[in-house]
């Protein structure tokens, strides 16, 4: 299987969302792209759809749950360990600004120690009011999902791909899941923006297994239908993203709507993207931020809290000048991640 550009294209574009949906405070609003957070079901979709175009039966027989594990550890954690430490250290410097030493430096030490092993620290609210599991690096909850999601693909690959019925299994548990689980989340919060805090971690794993699966079956039966329905597949995306564009600037919340567009309208998107040629998804411009769109997520969660405790120590607030500048030095800091960590990483071969 070849490259997909377009899917790199798409990648970075979501990287970007997600950098403005939470660095709006950087551009003085109080919100932007409400419905950002749902460009991490594209993520986790997308992931799912490559690990099954890229699928070759032999070479899974051949796989080892170890050597997959660690190659997908130096693809990942790399990255994922130095944003934490600096993360930390941020942290550490703002306990020490806001004079809270004796309130929050054991839970920074216990935060630290978890977050490290990629595990979540159900008590971290003590460092951040909102309760996110990682106070150091709010958005890598998606990380430990990643590697889980990993582990179930290939064991998916070696002892259920060959039946066809597994695929009508999981997808009827996956949407049992969600109809089960929606009534609590429709009462506690009405959207798919949940997994980063702990009332909703295991909500988020939800959301990683059902995009995962969906990104399978896209690769799985819709790559492989004729030519003769390319155009139909083109123009579906093309409609898909409109309504995608739209609905992520919209203020209203619809849960039902946004698993209907997660789950079904995002893999017939991105089935519909790869069969586009052109320059418009395939240019060198998508080239570069599809590739640093890992190290982009990784890194703008610090580059907020960095600009979000400037801004407090100097009594300074955002607007459109200070968030295009703090967007550009995100994502120079991000090529810089990229080009001398995750890809010197992605190249280590020990364990294997």
């Amino acid at each position: 299987m070849g490259r997909y550009r377009s899917l790199d294209t798409l990648k970075g574009l979501c990287a970007i969302i997600i950098t403005i949906y939470h660095g709006f405070a950087m551009f003085g609003r109080h919100q932007l792209l409400p419905h950002g957070y749902l460009a991490v079901e594209i993520f986790f979709i997308i992931s799912g759809f490559l690990m099954m175009a890229r699928f070759d039966a032999a070479q899974i027989a051949k796989t080892s749950f170890k050597s997959f594990f660690i190659k997908r550890f130096w693809r990942i954690y790399p990255v994922f360990f130095f944003i934490t430490i600096i993360g930390a250290i941020i942290g550490l410097y703002r306990i020490y600004i806001y004079d809270s030493y004796d309130r929050q430096i054991v839970t920074w030490v216990q935060a630290l120690f978890l977050n490290i092993l990629v595990l979540p620290h159900m008590g971290a609210e003590e460092l951040i009011k909102n309760g996110t599991l990682y106070p150091f690096a709010f958005q890598v909850w998606t990380i430990f999902w990643e590697f889980i999601i990993g582990m179930v693909f290939l064991a998916w690959a070696k002892f259920g791909a060959k039946s066809t019925f597994t695929i009508y299994i999981i997808l009827f548990f996956g949407f049992f899941i969600a109809i089960i689980f929606s009534p609590w989340i429709n009462y506690h919060h009405p959207s798919l923006n949940i997994g980063w805090n702990n009332k909703t971690f295991f909500f988020g794993g939800g959301r990683a297994f059902l995009s995962l699966f969906a990104g399978i079956i896209a690769a799985r039966y819709l790559i492989k239908l004729p030519e003769k329905y390319d155009n139909i597949f083109r123009t579906l995306a093309i409609i898909l993203l409109i309504i995608t564009a739209f609905y992520f600037n919209t203020r209203h919340n619809n849960l039902f709507f946004e698993y209907i567009l997660a789950y079904i309208g995002f893999p017939f998107m991105i089935a519909g993207l790869i069969k586009f040629k052109n320059v418009i998804f395939n240019n060198p411009i998508g080239d570069f931020f599809g590739k640093i769109s890992y190290s982009m997520f990784m890194t703008h969660g610090f580059m907020l809290t960095i600009t979000k405790t400037w801004f407090w120590m100097y009594h300074i607030k955002g607007d459109l000048y200070i968030g295009m500048v703090w967007l550009f030095c995100t994502i120079l800091i991000a090529y810089l991640i990229y080009k001398y960590i995750e890809t010197p990483s992605g190249k280590i071969k020990i364990g294997l």
